[in-house]
């Protein structure tokens, strides 16, 4: 009986000190959850096997430790930058409204991109001159984060079929490809940086910190240091020469974009949500690897496609990164999960359909500006438009 009761004892302990339930957390939580377990535990620096319900001061070690100006991060060192002590507050507020908004959509897939102030204002002006065109069905307005139709095909095999090609014949990468020695068993490798690649499949990560400890690779990396992939003043030319507009208003909006805006704290963040119930999802995203190479190697127990040597269902693997995420293990190797679920990105690819109301699909963005300044802007932009259209 005594045994009984100290047992029992024990599991209350437990359970009160751990995490939530597996089955209640978001996919940020999930990933804090992994991190708090694995590192940070182990460390000594957590006294549970697990994350406490405020996880403000986790957000906050992982901020400080890995990104702020005053670490000894890698981060800090190499790119001689970071977040300012002073302003680690207001990431960490950033984040935990990322993560609100997470539990708000619970059925719903979450994907994260970073970017930059002058990638800020080509969205904002693509999404005005597609109302101003009346191009929105219905008049429901969205986020463009392209204007143009880049991918021209008709689903994801076929996209990654076609760079798979490009890249293994491709005469000025076949040099490269076949002399790095990490290609061991992987038959070809994505560059980003190759045009147009980059304005066809958007980088995501499925947690705002995650490729924590990759330079130049997570989301949260572009917001801190304000940049971008893309060559977004060219864009924008290409935009106004094909409609004929006046180059002066190019100073007028990226002006406007500056005095209402941009901030010194920072870039912005998009939180992009998919229905899980249409595994549309499936349809618009791969599992990838940095730069944008399709992930390759098998993660155990989920279906894999040993021809194209790739995995088709994302919708599985996110549902084990939220509900099981230690689970999340590739078949015949040592790599730990926390690794792996750091280090694995996704990438959207734009398929003409996209932007159908019918996905359900919604998107939020997340910076420094107020909510009043972006009204603001917003009405200014929308007059500057008009004007240039006539």
């Amino acid at each position: 009986m005594q045994v009984t009761k100290k047992i029992l004892s024990l599991f209350l302990f437990f359970i009160s000190v751990s995490t939530f339930t597996t089955n209640s957390l978001t996919q940020t939580e999930s990933f804090l959850n992994v991190w708090a377990q694995k590192v940070w535990f182990q460390q000594g620096w957590l006294q549970c096997d697990g994350r406490t319900e405020n996880h403000t001061d986790l957000i906050e070690r992982m901020l400080r430790e890995n990104y702020a100006f005053s670490s000894n991060s890698k981060f800090a060192q190499k790119r001689k930058g970071g977040i300012l002590d002073a302003d680690i507050p207001l990431y960490v507020d950033l984040i935990e409204r990322m993560i609100e908004r997470e539990r708000e959509f619970e059925n719903h897939f979450v994907f994260y991109h970073g970017y930059s102030d002058d990638t800020d204002l080509l969205f904002d002006f693509q999404t005005v001159l597609k109302k101003q065109l009346h191009l929105f069905p219905d008049e429901q307005y969205m986020l463009q984060l392209r204007f143009y139709n880049y991918v021209n095909h008709n689903n994801i095999e076929d996209f990654i079929d076609y760079w798979d090609d490009k890249f293994k014949y491709g005469d000025y990468f076949r040099e490269r490809i076949y002399a790095d020695p990490e290609l061991q068993g992987i038959p070809i490798k994505w560059s980003g940086y190759v045009r147009p690649l980059p304005y066809q499949a958007l980088p995501v990560n499925f947690c705002p910190l995650s490729n924590t400890g990759y330079i130049g690779k997570g989301s949260l990396y572009y917001v801190i240091r304000n940049r971008n992939v893309m060559k977004v003043k060219k864009i924008l030319a290409k935009l106004f020469e094909d409609f004929g507009f006046d180059k002066k208003y190019m100073e007028t909006i990226r002006d406007l974009h500056k005095a209402y805006i941009r901030s010194e704290k920072g870039g912005h963040m998009l939180q992009i949500f998919i229905p899980k119930h249409k595994k549309k999802v499936n349809e618009f995203i791969f599992l990838a690897l940095p730069y944008g190479t399709p992930f390759r190697q098998e993660i155990t127990g989920l279906q894999y496609d040993y021809l194209r040597m790739r995995h088709k269902n994302v919708s599985e693997f996110l549902e084990k990164y939220i509900t099981d995420p230690l689970s999340l293990k590739i078949e015949n190797s040592n790599e730990s999960a926390e690794h792996l679920i750091n280090r694995i990105e996704g990438r959207i690819v734009f398929l003409p359909d996209f932007y159908d109301p019918a996905n359900g699909i919604k998107i939020f963005r997340y910076d420094f500006a107020s909510e009043q300044n972006r009204e603001k802007y917003y009405i200014e932009l929308d007059k500057i438009v008009c004007e240039m259209m006539r």
